[in-house]
């Protein structure tokens, strides 16, 4: 009677492990593209969790926490001095040795920096560097909103 016990016992365990080894086979051989296109998208989804969650309040009412509104904000500021005139300015002046201040100030006092960076000549860069002189020649382009002129081109040699 005991060894018929265990017999059972041991053909309960070998049918699970039959029903875990299928089901493993299920999802790693016949699923598996299914699986894999749901992992790639998971790793590139962004959710947002709701953050209204109420008040906290005590037991006379009394608020301890509450929900506020709260932002990020991501600033890259390569993107930013590629992509504004002023930090294009302050790039080309910085280049060149001249200090504008940062970017803020070649914001506000644009025209005189332009003026300085535009009295430059092409024998004036000689002291830069090929890779120097190509940063410098992208940000005057695109402060200028100039594509290859003819002054760029003087410039480059």
């Amino acid at each position: 009677m005991r060894g018929q016990r265990l017999r059972q016992l041991a053909y309960l365990f070998l049918l699970l492990l039959v029903v875990l080894v299928g089901r493993l086979w299920q999802l790693q051989i016949l699923q598996h593209e299914t699986w894999l296109r749901e992992a790639r998208n998971s790793r590139l989804e962004r959710d947002t969790i709701p953050f209204r969650r109420g008040k906290i309040l005590d037991r006379q009412g009394k608020v301890l926490a509450m929900d506020k509104p709260a932002y990020d904000l991501y600033f890259r500021y390569r993107d930013f001095r590629r992509g504004h005139v002023a930090g294009q300015l302050h790039e080309a002046l910085a280049l060149m040795g001249v200090s504008s201040g940062g970017s803020a100030q070649a914001l506000a006092h644009g025209e005189e920096l332009g003026e300085i960076l535009f009295r430059w000549i092409p024998q004036d860069l000689a002291a830069l560097n090929l890779r120097q002189r190509n940063d410098f020649l992208f940000y005057v382009r695109r402060a200028c909103q100039l594509g290859t002129s003819t002054y760029a081109k003087d410039l480059q040699q």
